[in-house]
C-alpha cells in the first residue's frame, strides 16, 4: 500500500532501540529523519517505558512540544508546558503490599514519581539506572515516600538469576495490576519487574493522545521495535 505523507498528522516514537540506538544515542540521521515528518506537519510524540525524566535528551534533542506517553501509559504529558493530561497512579496500599512482597523474596525495589525515582538503600541497580535516566534516586523510607509522592510505577529486581523464580512468584500476588517482565538490554542477567496501575495501557494512552490533540487514528504513524510498542503500530494508519 502506498501512503501520502501529508496524510499523517502525528508520529509516535518508541525511544530505546527506535530513535535511541544500542549506545543510547540519537544520531544525526534519526534528527534529519525527525525533522522532515516535523516539515511535512506532523507533531511528534514520544511513546515510551521509560519515565519522564529519563526522555530529556530526547526531547530536547528531537525538539518535541506535543504530548508524550511515558512509564507504559501511566503518564501522559506535555514535555514543553509541564502540563499533565493523564496520569495512573498506585494506590498507598499496593505500594506497601510490593514493599512488603519484595523485602521478604530479598529482591530490590524502586518507587517513581513524574520527576524522581526512589530506593530504601544504596544497590547496585540503582547506580545502573542513574546512568540510564541522568538521574540520581533518592534515598528514605518508602513509608514516607508515599504519603509526598504520586506514584506511577514500581520496580522490582532480580539481579540473579537464582532469584528469578523469586520475582516470579510475585505477579499472581499482584493479579489486579500491570506487572510485566523485563530482562535489561545492557545487563541480561537482570530482570525487571515493571509494575503499573490497571488503567495505565499503551491503548488508553494511545487514545488520550489522540483525544487531546483533535486527531484520528488513521491520522498517526508509530514506530517501535518490541513487542511493548505493538498496541500504538496497531492502532495507527501506519504502523
Amino acid at each position: 500500500k502506498h501512503y501520502n505523507i501529508r496524510q499523517f498528522k502525528i508520529a509516535f516514537f518508541d525511544l530505546d532501540g527506535t530513535v535511541l540506538n544500542s549506545e543510547g544515542q540519537i544520531t544525526s540521521a534519526t534528527q534529519e529523519a525527525v525533522a522532515y515528518l516535523r516539515r511535512c506537519g506532523l507533531r511528534i510524540s514520544l511513546a515510551s517505558g521509560r519515565s519522564s525524566f529519563g526522555a530529556r535528551i530526547a526531547i530536547e534533542k528531537l525538539q518535541i512540544e506535543d504530548p508524550c506517553v511515558f512509564f507504559s501509559g501511566a503518564l501522559v504529558i506535555n514535555p514543553k508546558t509541564k502540563e499533565t493530561v493523564f496520569e495512573a497512579l498506585l494506590k498507598k496500599e499496593e505500594i506497601i503490599a510490593l514493599a512488603a512482597a519484595a523485602r521478604k523474596r530479598g529482591l530490590y525495589l524502586e518507587l517513581y514519581s513524574r520527576d524522581n525515582f526512589f530506593i530504601e538503600k544504596p544497590h547496585p541497580v540503582a547506580e545502573i539506572h542513574a546512568a540510564y535516566l541522568g538521574q540520581h534516586p533518592i534515598t528514605g523510607s518508602f513509608d514516607e515516600v508515599i504519603e509526598r509522592e504520586k506514584i506511577l510505577k514500581a520496580v522490582v529486581v532480580s539481579e540473579l538469576r537464582s532469584k528469578d523464580a523469586l520475582l516470579k512468584e510475585m505477579i499472581p500476588l499482584f493479579s489486579q495490576l500491570n506487572f510485566h517482565l523485563a530482562p535489561g538490554a545492557e545487563h541480561p542477567d537482570i530482570v525487571f519487574g515493571n509494575v503499573t496501575p490497571p488503567s495505565a495501557t499503551r491503548e488508553n494512552a494511545f487514545e488520550t493522545v489522540m483525544k487531546a490533540l483533535d486527531l484520528k487514528p488513521e491520522e498517526a504513524m508509530a514506530f517501535g521495535d518490541a513487542a511493548s510498542d505493538i498496541p500504538f503500530i496497531r492502532m495507527s494508519g501506519l504502523g
